[in-house]
């Protein structure tokens, strides 16, 4: 079922190979959303952290809980013509502190209410919000938003990041927000027609980590969800096949969050 602006979306997230074999929880969590406007978001939490699975999953809650209470500005910044285009990006970037704010004070409470201390619930974070106008995009971290546009192009809302080490990243909490570390673009609703978001389990599989793209499976997933080809079961047995299993790289928690445009709604505004 399609939500405002002609948009559905799927979200799947599956436990690795490797954090069955050491006992440890599903650290990644996810969602599709679609009302009051269609949104996405994968957290994953840090695998050193010992609650890092709470905190990926109160994050995830308060994303959707952020979504709607900032539905005023998102408005402001997502779908209004009268906005210009300039103050827009300001007033998203805007928006998306709040957001950030309001999953670390999310994570902090989860760590009030627990055991442990808030590094203990680390995630990182990925999201993009669909407006009529515009659609936002929000980064911390080693995740991947796929951005596929007109044409079955598909690229990179964000360059990877580069950590100063091997096998690290950065993690959603205070000091970054306070310290404006969180990336954050928009781009024009009218030229997107879907978008993948995941987090870096699956990106040994489908991005080309030498050119930093997405692999062609991107675009293709997303063109088949866009026609009906894909739906959460065609995930949950992508990602967690046999590909994983021979590959040393694949033991990971693995999500993939998929939006994308009403191939219907679009075909009948061609036909006008």
């Amino acid at each position: 079922m399609s939500g405002p602006f002609g948009w559905s979306g799927i979200a799947v997230s599956v436990i690795g190979n490797d954090h069955v074999k050491h006992e440890l929880p599903l650290q990644d969590a996810s969602a599709a959303i679609l009302s009051p406007r269609p949104a996405a978001v994968v957290c994953d939490g840090a695998g050193s952290a010992a609650m890092s699975h709470e905190g990926a999953n109160a994050a995830v809650r308060a994303f959707r809980i952020a979504v709607a209470a900032m539905e005023p500005l998102l408005r402001d910044s997502l779908d209004s013509e009268r906005t210009p285009w300039g103050f827009a990006d300001d007033l998203w970037r805007y928006a998306a502190g709040w957001i950030c704010r309001a999953l670390v004070a999310a994570k902090d409470e989860a760590a009030r209410s627990g055991t442990g201390k808030p590094r203990d619930y680390e995630f990182t974070f990925a999201a993009a919000i669909v407006g009529r106008l515009r659609t936002g995009f929000i980064q911390v971290g080693d995740g991947a938003i796929c951005v596929c546009t007109r044409g079955g192009h598909c690229d990179l809302a964000f360059k990877p990041e580069k950590g100063r080490f091997a096998n690290t990243t950065t993690f959603l909490d205070g000091k970054v927000v306070e310290e404006d570390g969180y990336m954050t673009r928009f781009l024009p609703t009218a030229v997107v027609n879907g978008l993948m978001i995941m987090s870096d389990g699956p990106a040994v599989n489908m991005l080309d980590l030498a050119s930093g793209r997405p692999a062609p499976i991107v675009a293709q997933m997303v063109s088949d969800y866009r026609e009906g080809e894909v739906d959460r079961g065609t995930l949950l047995n992508y990602l967690t096949g046999s590909q994983w299993m021979r590959d040393s790289r694949g033991g990971d928690d693995k999500s993939i969050v998929i939006l994308g445009k009403d191939n219907m709604n679009e075909n009948k505004k061609g036909d006008k």
